[in-house]
């Protein structure tokens, strides 16, 4: 997570309103990446080439991922924009309890959902709790606020597009980057027909077939 940009700086964004229109998104495209823009954006925030520290757990794998190969990745790319990162690879206890307190400018961290929909991710909006660990809280964007509330309140037909919105606005303007679903093999076999999976315990044991 990092802390939220100048919010005074000029917006690009699509408008954030519950009626405004969904981009058409192709999930199977290539991501767009653009070095100028990102240096420009880079120059509005204010940024003059302090080190920032890149928080992350040091003994503990993701799905058998070494995090330390990650954060590398992420250091080399942020230097191409002109951001210098400094590692620091920390004990799991610590990483927790300073990406919880919120002391930390940059942490690369795991992430499941609470419970079972699609609200579980509002925890990452503005004034949600994994939002303000990040000092995305409320009043730094009122347009985010509202259409946060309003998709925490949307309802039947409306949330697909709420949701939808929401994101969009949060990939272009929240503290924080997803950056991979780590992929996992959790059984095979001619006798495993059916494996039905949960995003909250990753497997339902009892139905496996």
């Amino acid at each position: 997570s990092t802390t939220p940009g100048d919010t005074s700086a000029p917006r690009t964004a699509e408008p954030t309103g519950t009626d405004a229109p969904i981009p058409t998104v192709t999930p199977t495209a290539p991501p767009v990446r653009d070095l100028a823009a990102a240096k420009a954006a880079l120059a509005q925030s204010g940024y003059r080439g302090t080190p920032i520290r890149l928080t992350y757990t040091g003994d503990r794998p993701l799905h058998g991922i070494d995090l330390a190969g990650v954060a590398k990745v992420v250091r080399a790319q942020l230097a191409q924009v002109g951001i210098r990162v400094t590692l620091a690879p920390v004990p799991h206890a610590k990483a927790r309890a300073d990406v919880d307190s919120g002391r930390t400018a940059m942490a690369l961290w795991s992430w499941a959902p609470e419970f079972a929909d699609a609200e579980a991710a509002l925890a990452f909006g503005p004034g949600g709790h994994l939002g303000r660990r990040a000092g995305w809280v409320l009043g730094v964007d009122q347009a985010m606020d509202e259409l946060t509330e309003a998709t925490r309140t949307s309802f039947g037909d409306e949330r697909p597009g709420a949701f939808a919105r929401w994101q969009l606005q949060m990939n272009l303007l929240g503290p924080f980057v997803p950056l991979f679903q780590p992929a996992a093999h959790y059984a095979h076999g001619d006798r495993v027909t059916e494996l039905p999976r949960s995003p909250l315990v990753a497997i339902e044991l009892p139905h496996v077939r």
